[in-house]
């Protein structure tokens, strides 16, 4: 037999359900509209915020090398197997053999900006707003050689197993570079205009901006040849050694035009996490087009030429801790 009580605790059951779903719905309620009144709220304010990146800035360049003779006929050592190689009668007599090539210039960098946003301009149009950032960025960038052959560097030779003369060839350290470098700080600037949409529940801004960039490069250049005067030798001795380099840093300055897509993803007190990803496309102005020159006291003379493309490119990643206070 079933107990008198068992509807009566049915009833408060299904009671204590629907007030819990109902009061459940209103709690998501105010939850919902308290986000939109803070994301509403938000779009009001002025923004300043602090954030930091990774980045990689590339950049490519063209080298070309050339060289007078050398004031010594070299002492011929030719074979078979070394007819293109140093102090071969069938070899040009210049310093080095002229050569050319182009590389790009990849750099990582660590960047920190501030930035301030502006309040909203119209309700309509996705929100638009305006803001304006500026960034010092540390780089690890390193040499990269755009022209050149062989390895130059410090004289040795390289001595067989019997020690016996030693020709043009086997000296080591000759050859020829033409290189760049990023030095370590870049610095930049930007303005342009957010707007806002949300996707899947998330906060997005969309920020394409006009971009400003300052760096300073590195030019390397150097040529290294030893002319062998006396035959036979066994070491340095019998060779007259020609090192020829040339060095210049250079300010560039691009211009260009960038686009950021940044996403809110927490609150840390006063503060609201955002994670963006951005593209950036320089140009840069003013002379690109570099000659470097050494010339010995004996008149021996080389030249480089280095040129660097007008265009370079940057894409990051990164985090911003925008000031938005409850």
């Amino acid at each position: 037999m079933r107990s008198s009580a068992d509807p009566s605790r049915a009833r408060a059951v299904r009671l204590f359900v629907s007030r819990f779903a109902l009061a459940a719905l209103f709690a998501l309620a105010a939850a919902s509209a308290r986000a939109d009144g803070e994301e509403e709220d938000e779009r009001l304010r002025w923004v300043p915020s602090f954030a930091f990146s990774f980045d990689m800035l590339g950049h490519k360049a063209e080298g070309a090398i050339d060289t007078s003779d050398v004031i010594e006929t070299p002492v011929p050592v030719c074979g078979i197997d070394n007819q293109d190689q140093f102090g071969c009668p069938n070899s040009p007599l210049q310093i080095t053999t002229p050569t050319s090539s182009n590389d790009t210039n990849i750099v990582p960098m660590v960047t920190g900006s501030l930035e301030l946003m502006t309040p909203r301009l119209v309700d309509q149009f996705l929100s638009p707003r305006l803001f304006a950032h500026g960034e010092l960025a540390l780089s690890f960038g390193f040499e990269r050689n755009v022209a050149g052959e062989r390895k130059p560097g410090p004289f040795f030779v390289e001595l067989n197993d019997q020690g016996t003369d030693a020709p043009e060839q086997s000296v080591g350290g000759q050859g020829s570079r033409a290189k760049f470098q990023t030095r370590p700080l870049v610095f930049g600037a930007g303005a342009g205009a957010a707007f806002t949409t949300t996707f899947f529940q998330r906060t997005i801004r969309i920020k394409p901006s006009f971009e400003y960039l300052y760096e300073e490069v590195d030019l390397i250049a150097s040529v290294r040849r030893a002319v062998k005067l006396q035959d036979p030798t066994t070491d340095l001795s019998g060779f007259r050694l020609i090192t020829l380099e040339s060095d210049s840093t250079e300010t560039l300055h691009g211009l260009g035009g960038g686009l950021e897509v940044e996403t809110d993803t927490g609150r840390l007190g006063p503060l609201m996490l955002t994670l963006f990803v951005s593209g950036r496309g320089y140009r840069y102005t003013g002379n690109l087009e570099h000659t470097l020159t050494d010339t010995n006291e004996r008149g021996e003379t080389a030249t480089w030429d280095i040129d660097l493309d007008p265009w370079a490119w940057r894409v990051g990643i990164g985090a911003r801790f925008r000031w938005v206070p409850e």
